[in-house]
Formats: structure tokens, C-alpha cells, sequence
């Protein structure tokens, strides 16, 4: 059985960079900050231990990608915005930060400017709560007025799903229901349907829940 290589930190540096989720989350994190942060506080944002991130930010340090602050008993670490990497790496985490915001933005505007009939459109399953893994569908659900109208929302988007693939990577598992149709079935609701319209990433139109309780 061969040796794994270890990672070369000046011929890829990303990799030791950025090549463990701890890492990731704290340059995140410390890109993320006006301020220097503790390794206690870039625990407490990221959900993360203490102990995988104390590994992971002596590593960066050690990298040359973070730096200590001071000389206090708690060390503080801020990103080192000098190193050569550093702004295309912050770069990328902004870009990712408004990675989610522009698809729901440009689907928004799309949902806006399609015609008449459409009363919400929503994201939901795990897209709508931040849960979803690179196999889930992303779901979106739309209501309409009228039956006529679904299947004309409904293709809409579909066609449009090529674009989005192209821009984000993603395709959209599109369902459709009239307004009547949908409150018909929320009367004989599902604890899981509970769930997944009071999770509901509303994209346009008001709260689902709301809506179709019609009230």
C-alpha cells in the first residue's frame, strides 16, 4: 500500500489552505470580520470545536494566511490580507456569501416578470433550511390562481432551467397547484407538510402557511 504524499503548501498551497472544513470555516469566518476574533469566538460562530479549529488555525498560521494579533493571553487572529492568496481567497468567500441571495434574487425577478395568475413561489425541502447535500433536488413550489395557469408557470421555469445550470449548477424540481387545489389538500395536511411549508423560503408572494389556511 503506498504512503499518501503529503500536501505541498508552496506548489498547492490552497489545498493546505483551504482542504479541511475547519480550515474553511475559519477563513470564512475571519474574512467575514471587521475585527480580530479568538479561536473560542470562531467556535461559537461556526458551531465548530474548539479543538478541530485550534488545530486548523495553527496550521493557517503557520500557513502565513492568518495572523496573531497582540500579545494577549487569548490570542487573537485576524486574516492576513498581505499574503499573495489572500485576495482572491476573500474574494471567493464573498462571492460564495452571495451565492444564494443572487439565485433567489434572479429567480425572484424572473417569478415578477412572467404575467398575471402567480400567487407565491417558494423554495422548500432542505434548499429552504441550508441542509441541502449535492444529491437533494432543489424544490421549488408555486401556486396559481388557476389550473389554467399552472402548467404554464410550471413550463416557464423549466425552460429556464438551463441558464441556472449554467450559472450555478443547480436544475429546479418544479411543482405546481392552484390556489383551490392546494388548500383543498392542507386540510388533510401531513405533519411533514407542516414542516416543509413553515420552512418554506418564501421567493414571492406571503408566507405559505398563511396562505393557504386563507387567512
Amino acid at each position: 500500500m503506498s504512503k499518501r504524499r503529503p500536501i505541498s503548501t508552496l506548489h498547492i498551497p490552497l489545498s493546505a489552505i483551504l482542504g479541511t472544513q475547519a480550515k474553511l470555516a475559519a477563513v470564512r469566518t475571519l474574512v467575514g470580520s471587521a475585527v480580530p476574533l479568538s479561536c473560542q469566538e470562531i467556535a461559537r460562530r461556526t458551531s465548530m470545536t474548539f479543538r478541530s479549529l485550534d488545530l486548523a488555525l495553527k496550521d493557517l498560521v503557520a500557513l502565513g494566511i492568518v495572523a496573531p494579533v497582540g500579545g494577549r493571553q487569548e490570542r487573537l487572529l485576524r486574516f492576513h490580507a498581505e499574503h499573495r492568496l489572500a485576495a482572491p481567497i476573500a474574494a471567493l468567500v464573498r462571492a460564495e456569501r452571495d451565492f444564494y441571495p443572487a439565485l433567489r434574487s434572479e429567480i425572484g425577478a424572473m417569478l415578477r416578470s412572467g404575467g398575471a395568475a402567480l400567487v407565491a413561489a417558494a423554495f422548500v425541502g432542505p434548499v429552504a433550511t441550508g441542509q441541502e447535500r449535492v444529491s437533494d433536488p432543489i424544490r421549488i413550489v408555486l401556486i396559481t390562481e388557476d389550473s389554467e395557469s399552472v402548467r404554464r408557470w410550471v413550463d416557464q421555469i423549466v425552460a429556464a432551467t438551463e441558464g441556472l445550470w449554467t450559472r450555478y449548477g443547480l436544475r429546479l424540481e418544479v411543482t405546481g397547484y392552484d390556489l383551490q387545489s392546494a388548500r383543498r389538500m392542507w386540510t388533510t395536511r401531513t405533519a411533514q407538510a407542516d414542516r416543509l411549508v413553515a420552512d418554506a423560503d418564501i421567493l414571492i408572494g406571503p408566507p405559505l402557511e398563511s396562505l393557504l389556511a386563507g387567512t
